[in-house]
């Protein structure tokens, strides 16, 4: 063995309630804040607040990141949406959210790129056995 010290990766089983994200009023796009405190939501709450805000920034331009957190669908504005690029946006959303160690799966169902507007309805399945519909919109 080349690194006899190191062990291989235990597998721990994932407990949604261990995700915890500052509530987010997705219409008004802003932090939802009670008794002058940013309100916490957890589980399945903090992981819709996860994908929005994923979605949402822009890949590799906030420092505060990493380099695989984000997406890049601005690239995709005033694009013909043809089905090679049409295969690259859904590939962009998707690798974008299977970087959440909750997430297992995502199917998009539906969405639409028009002018600066973003659309997206999806499927996402969770390590943790439960489904999670989510639609976000917003300015792109």
């Amino acid at each position: 063995m080349i690194f006899p010290n190191i062990k291989g990766r235990e597998t721990k089983k994932l407990e949604l309630n261990s995700l915890k994200e500052i509530a987010l009023d997705f219409e008004k796009d802003e932090p939802i804040i009670k008794n002058n405190e940013f309100l916490i939501v957890e589980g399945i709450e903090a992981l819709k607040v996860w994908v929005y805000k994923t979605i949402k920034t822009t890949r590799f331009k906030y420092l505060v990141y990493s380099n695989a957190y984000g997406t890049s669908i601005k690239n995709f504005i005033g694009k013909v949406f043809t089905e090679e690029v049409k295969r690259d946006f859904k590939k962009e959303v998707v690798e974008a959210l299977l970087i959440n160690n909750y997430i297992e799966s995502v199917s998009i169902i539906e969405y639409k790129l028009d002018y600066n507007k973003l659309f997206l309805s999806l499927k996402i399945e969770t390590k943790i056995n439960k489904t999670l519909n989510f639609e976000v919109s917003f300015n792109v």
